[in-house]
């Protein structure tokens, strides 16, 4: 027996979303994905129920944008258990760890299955141990009922994330993966909220507006040029510089997006059918950054979780020191190695300790290049595989023999993969250091999702050829 077979008795009592058996017209898309995407965000709407009120430890703070995730709500988790479960089976399968031939439909599936248990399995895990922390309050406090409630009510909600993830993915609604589009969302929200939320605030200054555009009318009107230079520099809020940050972000992702190699393909009988195939420079999109908010989610918790059980232990000391701020209400690393691969805490640190700088900008663009083409085998999306769907559809390259599609495509894909990959980490780390809001990561997960459901769209014919034109 194989070691996927052993999950298929758990796979059985799970909801499953049936591929449609019909061509989903455009518009049915497009209700099927704004509601999914409303459901998402109700999901960050309602509080956790057996929480101790006024608790703020945020054990997940440092990465809850590309997690898509709300603190203190059935949004808890996110979408880091779909994220850790597909790592798990991404680093499983390609070690070869576990046999499945993906060209299969039935391994396929069973593949599939698989990771959604395991994703029940890892939402488990990770809300234990937030409830095990203290991240809701004391267990004395809130007691043992409540604590089994708060498990509960996050593993519900994280299954129904998976289900909406699942019926976007098979094709009820826009974008190769509800993930992206949930971050997507979330990072938009967190953006439009910075720069434009009415909401007042007080951080020591008096009452202001969190919203820079309003912040910034409002503080030169009422204190002068004394007044524009606090939106410009303000702290415990999104200011006027962080806000150019993000349009100078968005700038740059737009600008590398449109990067591409164009393959000439043609059609084996017809020879008057034939085309280009484009190879984008972000061939696996931002699913590098999201492969590494996994890994760090993880890697973070577990971390601070070890350190409040043995802070005297060297090992456990050398992973990682924390130092929680009740000001703030999340803990920040200090020492160790959670503390280097963390982004610099401020712009004074960047000069004080360099070394925190070089080792976090060189480890994100490192660890994306590698998750990117560790991706490939997994995704469906390497030349193998594109080399049979073009065979599928009666295509093949022009000018090259079958045979030898597949390591020409290789050559393009591969590297495209690779370089794609450690682009977009250095953009993430080029985003965490200058302060963008939703943060650098978040806005190349949102640039390349929309891209790519306008481009899907386009395909589908719902969007006129003068934007299309506009666009790509």
């Amino acid at each position: 027996m194989r070691f996927l077979d052993v999950f298929r008795p758990a796979m059985r009592l799970l909801p499953e979303i049936t591929t449609p058996d019909r061509r989903i017209p455009f518009n049915e898309r497009m209700v099927w994905t704004a509601t999914c995407l409303f459901m998402f965000m109700v999901l960050g709407e309602i509080r956790l129920y057996g929480m101790e009120k006024g608790s703020t430890v945020d054990p997940f703070y440092w990465l809850r944008t590309l997690m898509g995730s709300q603190q203190g709500t059935l949004r808890e988790l996110g979408v880091a258990p779909i994220l850790t479960a597909g790592m798990i089976m991404q680093f499983l399968y390609g070690s070869r760890l576990i046999s499945a031939d993906l060209s299969r439909k039935e391994d396929r599936a069973l593949f599939q299955g698989a990771q959604k248990v395991i994703v029940v399995l890892v939402a488990l895990v990770q809300a234990s141990l937030l409830v095990g922390a203290g991240a809701f309050g004391p267990i004395p406090t809130i007691g043992g009922l409540n604590a089994l409630l708060l498990v509960a009510q996050m593993v519900t909600s994280s299954i129904a994330v998976m289900a909406m993830d699942e019926l976007l993915q098979k094709g009820y609604g826009f974008g190769a993966t509800g993930i992206n589009t949930f971050i997507a969302m979330s990072v938009c929200e967190q953006i439009l909220s910075s720069g434009l939320s009415f909401k007042t605030i007080d951080v020591g200054r008096g009452p202001e507006k969190e919203g820079v555009v309003l912040a910034l009318f409002q503080l030169t009107f009422r204190d002068g040029i004394s007044g524009l230079k606090e939106a410009l520099f303000r702290t415990g809020a999104a200011n006027v510089l962080t806000l150019l940050a993000t349009v100078l972000i968005f700038a740059l992702v737009n600008y590398f997006q449109v990067f591409r190699v164009e393959l000439p393909v043609k059609h084996v009988k017809a020879r008057s059918h034939s085309g280009m195939y484009p190879i984008k420079l972000f061939y696996t999109g931002g699913m590098p950054i999201i492969i590494y908010a996994a890994f760090m989610a993880n890697a973070y918790l577990i971390s601070q979780i070890l350190y409040s059980m043995f802070p005297g232990v060297k090992l456990i000391r050398f992973l990682g020191e924390w130092e929680y701020s009740e000001f703030t209400g999340y803990a920040r690393p200090t020492a160790g190695l959670a503390y280097y691969f963390s982004p610099p805490q401020s712009t004074v640190s960047i000069f004080t300790d360099p070394v925190n700088l070089i080792v976090f900008a060189s480890s994100v663009p490192i660890f994306c290049g590698i998750a990117s083409r560790m991706w490939l085998n997994v995704s469906g999306t390497a030349a193998r595989d594109i080399a049979r769907q073009l065979k599928d559809q009666q295509m093949t390259m022009r000018g090259y023999r079958d045979s030898t599609v597949i390591s020409v495509l290789d050559k393009y894909i591969t590297p495209c993969a690779i370089v794609g990959g450690v682009v977009v980490g250095a953009i993430a780390v080029t985003g965490e250091i200058l302060g963008a809001v939703g943060t650098g990561a978040g806005i190349i997960l949102a640039v390349t999702t929309i891209y790519q459901n306008f481009e899907t769209m386009y395909r589908e014919g719902g969007i006129p050829p003068e934007l299309a034109a506009a666009l790509f």
